[in-house]
C-alpha cells in the first residue's frame, strides 16, 4: 500500500514538471525572440 502511494506521488510529480516545462518553453522562446529583436534593434 505504502510502496503504491510512493509511485503514484512520484509520477504526479514527475507529470508536473513535465506539464511545467512544455507550458514555459513557448514563454522561453519568445523571451528569446524579444531579446533578439532588442540588440537587432
Amino acid at each position: 500500500m505504502f510502496i503504491g502511494f510512493i509511485v503514484v506521488m512520484t509520477l504526479l510529480t514527475a507529470g508536473g514538471v513535465f506539464i511545467a516545462e512544455k507550458r514555459d518553453r513557448p514563454l522561453r522562446r519568445a523571451e528569446r525572440l524579444a531579446r533578439e529583436v532588442e540588440t537587432a534593434a
